[in-house]
């Protein structure tokens, strides 16, 4: 069999187990070293659709605070938020917030009450005022450090980026990382309201951004696949691109340690015995999922779905078995 009818069969073969097991999937795209593998869309998607990337929403703000420490803006992150919040000084809230830092909100170790996995977003979109309603309800960092999922704690990071820069998160991208990177811009939102469809749903458009102007933090931006491809590939070239130095490389080390658990700054850390990645994900199935030791990005998009299929086993069972295959060409 010649090279280009094995290249064939593999990807009739990934196509086939992608929907199989994805059947939500909207986009899939596989790079390595920068050059593009494989990219294919579904459902009436293509190269230039924006999709709601749900969490990894977390992931790209991370990058954008990253950017803020290496313009000045942000010194340490493990100063107390206190500083951004002045606020806030002489309330019943000094001494809590003097003991939260924005390396907290990063590794989710800023706390709230709510059972793990079950964050009452619903209760935070009907407040008038996001970020006291935040401030009100997080609850000092626990000792020894305690991971606690929250898309709260990564709104209060954007907001923060607002408060040091003058910029939503939104602008800051499209100002300092977009165009530097080859992305494309990011709209602005057409918000009609606070509704689920609004927030979270078929009216999400460019980022989403709460009653204040804030970018969402934990949700609500819209990334082409190419977008998440390159923000992937951004990591994986130690912030470099186009021979710019974008991200600083000690932010890239400092995000991708194990802060608690199997996670970094605000980026999940995969391992399979001894293979590691990195990964942004969201809801419905949604992955940035880079492979360092094979220079490899793979990005899934996908309309939500509950109790989807793990995009790292399809990766690993799917993907992997097919790299050199599809470099054939």
């Amino acid at each position: 069999m010649n090279n280009i009818n094995r290249r064939n069969e593999a990807i009739n073969t990934l196509e086939n187990q992608l929907i199989k097991k994805c059947p939500n999937v909207l986009g899939l795209m596989i790079t390595k070293d920068g050059d593009t593998l494989f990219e294919k869309y579904w459902n009436g998607s293509g190269s230039t659709t924006r999709f709601h990337v749900a969490s990894v929403t977390k992931s790209y703000l991370s990058a954008l605070v990253g950017i803020a420490v290496s313009q000045g803006l942000i010194q340490c992150v493990h100063t107390p938020i206190l500083k951004y919040f002045p606020e806030y000084k002489g309330t019943p809230l000094e001494i809590k917030l003097s003991q939260i830092s924005l390396h907290h909100l990063l590794t989710m170790t800023a706390v709230h009450a709510y059972e793990d996995w079950k964050e009452p977003l619903d209760l935070l979109c009907r407040s008038n005022n996001w970020t006291d309603f935040i401030l009100q309800h997080i609850q000092v960092a626990s000792s020894p450090a305690h991971f606690k999922y929250s898309s709260a704690n990564a709104h209060l990071v954007s907001i923060i980026l607002y408060r040091v820069s003058g910029l939503n998160a939104r602008e800051f991208a499209n100002r300092h990382l977009v165009n530097q990177t080859d992305q494309t811009f990011i709209p602005a939102p057409d918000m009609k309201g606070y509704g689920f469809e609004d927030l979270f749903g078929a009216n999400v458009r460019g980022w989403v951004e709460d009653p204040e102007g804030h970018s969402t933090g934990g949700w609500g931006l819209t990334l082409t696949l190419s977008d998440m491809a390159r923000l992937g590939d951004l990591y994986l070239n130690n912030g470099e691109k186009n021979g710019r130095q974008i991200l600083d490389p000690e932010w890239i080390e400092d995000s991708l340690n194990k802060h608690t658990g199997s996670y970094g700054y605000m980026w999940w850390l995969l391992k399979e015995k001894d293979l590691s990645a990195f990964a942004a994900m969201g809801d419905g199935g949604n992955i940035i999922c880079c492979v360092p030791s094979l220079k490899l990005t793979v990005v899934i998009t996908s309309t939500f779905m509950p109790d989807v299929y793990d995009r790292w086993r399809f990766i690993l069972e799917d993907v992997l078995p097919n790299i050199d295959i599809l470099k054939e060409t």
